[in-house]
């Protein structure tokens, strides 16, 4: 994926959450789901971008973008765990969520990252 894909990926992922809400602890509530307009925590909005059709899905390579996307983002919030704990710590707000996916977004457009 080049950087600019990824960089769509990601706002195609805050969009997502922006509009349908932002989910902790799973990645969309039971009633939700992969292709339906739902709350989605941001690794699951990742997916959903990356039109996953499946968490473990990786016959074709989407799972391995997911986890490196994520772990960039992950690296731009300076966070030592994984995206999961950062999404679902209790005291994050979703403009935190909105705000992440942006930065990323703008440092794979500004050749920042690859």
């Amino acid at each position: 994926m080049t950087p600019d894909e990824i960089a769509d990926i990601l706002e195609s992922a805050a969009d997502d959450i922006q509009q349908h809400g932002w989910f902790q602890d799973f990645y969309y509530p039971p009633s939700g789901g992969f292709g339906k307009a739902c709350p989605k925590c941001i690794s699951g909005a990742i997916a959903e971008a990356l039109q996953m059709d499946a968490i473990l899905d990786d016959i074709d390579g989407t799972f391995t973008s997911w986890q490196q996307i994520m772990d960039k983002c992950v690296a731009v919030a300076s966070y030592t765990g994984n995206l999961f704990q950062w999404n679902d710590n209790t005291k994050r707000t979703k403009e935190e969520i909105l705000d992440l996916l942006r930065e990323t977004a703008v440092r794979f457009r500004l050749g920042e990252m690859t």
